[in-house]
């Protein structure tokens, strides 16, 4: 019924239940859609894939080959938070870290963000760590938030993560979302006596930002 409906609202309704009953019949379905050449097809099977998990193999090799066609930067926005982490083993996880570590240099910020939070949670390599360092210092507010939301949903703990943290959480000129941010995430890092002075000063201000300093 869901490939002959034309009805918009009809199609919306079938494609939930269909993403409700998941299963291998389902998830046939949706592989072959994903391989269509109409735009919407292609949607449609991509939001089907989106409720299977990347260990299964033909879901993984479906959204690695979307990613390696290119083309526009939502598009790949979007295919890139598909990425959702899973268990797997190393040489299957590798081609899927690739993808989201490329494109956390992406020009385009939107793609960057996505990319950036993506990897930190798969990975927790040197390369890892170092393009976390790059976003947080990174001048899109959206590519910010999202490495220091990685930072703090990873185990990737360096001086100069936390460095780069304290200086946003010090920073007046620094917006107070990024400020409140970079406090909370610091609070996973272990602080000497200077440091400490930082954060609480920091903590401070981000209560006061927030209304709750009373």
């Amino acid at each position: 019924r869901f490939r002959n409906e034309t009805d918009p609202a009809a199609r919306g309704e079938l494609l939930s239940l269909l993403n409700a009953v998941s299963g291998e019949e389902v998830l046939r379905f949706a592989l072959s859609l994903s391989a269509s050449t109409r735009a919407q097809d292609e949607r449609d099977g991509l939001a089907l894939l989106s409720a299977y998990s990347m260990d299964r193999a033909e879901v993984r090799q479906t959204l690695l080959a979307k990613l390696e066609q290119g083309g526009d930067p939502q598009r790949r926005t979007e295919l890139v938070a598909m990425l959702t982490p899973a268990t797997l083993p190393s040489e299957d996880a590798a081609p899927v870290v690739a993808q989201p570590a490329a494109l956390a240099r992406d020009p385009d910020p939107a793609l960057r963000a996505q990319a950036v939070l993506q990897l930190a949670q798969w990975d927790d390599s040197e390369q890892t760590e170092d393009l976390l360092h790059r976003a947080i210092l990174d001048p899109s507010a959206p590519v910010r938030a999202s490495a220091i939301a990685g930072v703090q949903g990873s185990r990737l703990r360096s001086d100069r993560l936390k460095e780069a943290l304290l200086d946003i959480a010090a920073d007046p000129a620094s917006s107070a979302a990024d400020r409140g941010a970079a406090t909370f995430a610091l609070q996973d890092f272990r602080l000497n006596r200077a440091e400490y002075g930082i954060w609480r000063r920091a903590q401070a201000q981000a209560d006061a930002d927030s209304g709750e300093g009373g």
